[in-house]
């Protein structure tokens, strides 16, 4: 037996997959709220008319309120994608077609469920990463802690302007962030044991 098949951690799994989850989580994080923030210097008024339930975390007063929706965000909510969009629907759309289709599938419901454009945009990359990692690990649970990092990370990154305000920085951290996700995409394609 190899040290490979000696270190599982989750089923099939080994302990790449740590590193791989958090490189994707805070990358797709990062990459999300400067999508959101980049939308929002070019087309103030799409994002204006949106609630964020991040803005009402970062802003509000400790309190009852807070710590639910904290819950319902960085919890409940990244379960139920997960399971509805990830487990259910590529679940019955790969019976019908080829996974491609069916995570593309997902990924467009995925998108279209937030129901604003700038969210939209990003939870279909996010949810074409997830069927993907799903995809590869056979295993649910990856993609929702996956999920859950996520709404952690955009939580931290929710101020981009402590990152920094200027055009060349914003492109750094955009590419590294895409770059980042990509990482963690290979290492948790790496970390199935065959």
């Amino acid at each position: 037996m190899s040290l490979r098949q000696k270190c599982k951690i989750i089923g099939n799994l080994n302990w790449m997959i740590i590193p791989g989850v958090i490189c994707i989580s805070l990358g797709a994080g990062a990459f999300a709220t400067y999508i959101s923030y980049f939308i929002s210097l070019i087309k103030p008024d799409l994002v204006a008319g949106s609630i964020d339930i991040i803005s009402v975390i970062s802003s509000s007063e400790p309190g009852i309120m807070n710590v639910l929706l904290l819950v319902y965000f960085v919890v409940l909510s990244p379960m139920c994608q997960e399971l509805v969009f990830r487990g259910l629907t590529l679940g019955f759309a790969e019976r019908r077609m080829k996974f491609f289709s069916a995570n593309l599938l997902q990924a467009i419901l995925c998108g279209f469920f937030t129901m604003d454009l700038t969210q939209m945009i990003y939870y279909f990359l996010f949810g074409l990463v997830m069927g993907y990692i799903y995809y590869i690990t056979e295993n649910i649970v990856i993609p929702i802690v996956c999920n859950m990092l996520f709404c952690v990370t955009r939580l931290i990154f929710y101020d981009v302007s402590i990152i920094g305000s200027s055009l060349v920085t914003f492109f750094i951290i955009f590419f590294l962030a895409m770059a980042v996700t990509y990482l963690g995409v290979v290492l948790v394609k790496k970390s199935k044991i065959t």
